[in-house]
């Protein structure tokens, strides 16, 4: 069992050298396989296997396999929901991810959802750098679906944000 872990943490491993190379494919196939022992042995719990799965549909993403990514990503969804609720932080990025890949299958509608949720879990981590960027991301795309009063609040309540906290090195590019 020992060997089985130690293969699949060396899979891992080179799976995140091909991420940090940009060799997105071949870490997708990485990633895929480190998964594979993962679930076969029991040392691993399944939020580290939910881990790799969130590290997977990026790479996927990255990869330009949206409809991959996304299928992979609703999975972790599910499963980090089931583990550690509904409102967990720890959901925050993949919320994020499963916005980024609709909106790149251009089912832009549907990433709203995700992207509203992200700010409201950035929001109760008080992650305040997360929240003004998910406000962004959501005037964007309220702009891209014609929605420019949308838009426009969205883009207003991220300046108000950082002016709020007066991070100056972000109220420049809010404005």
């Amino acid at each position: 069992k020992n060997i089985e872990a130690f293969q699949d943490f060396r899979g891992h491993m080179l799976a995140e050298h091909l991420k940090d190379t940009k060799d997105f494919p071949g870490a997708a196939k990485h990633y895929r396989h480190a998964l594979k022992f993962m679930m076969e042995l029991p040392v691993f719990t399944e939020d580290q296997r939910l881990g790799t799965g969130q590290d997977l549909g990026f790479v996927l993403h990255e990869a330009k396999r949206y409809q991959d990514a996304l299928d992979n990503n609703l999975m972790v969804l599910a499963g980090g929901e089931r583990i550690h609720g509904a409102t967990s932080p720890l959901l925050r990025s993949v919320n994020t991810n499963i916005a980024q890949n609709l909106h790149a299958l251009n089912r832009k509608p549907e990433a709203e959802p995700y992207l509203l949720r992200a700010r409201d879990l950035a929001r109760l981590e008080g992650r305040m750098w997360n929240e003004q960027d998910l406000l962004f991301q959501l005037g964007v795309l309220a702009l891209e679906t014609g929605r420019n009063d949308d838009a426009r609040r969205f883009m207003t309540e991220r300046l108000r944000l950082v002016t709020l906290h007066k991070r100056k090195d972000l109220i420049d590019d809010a404005t």
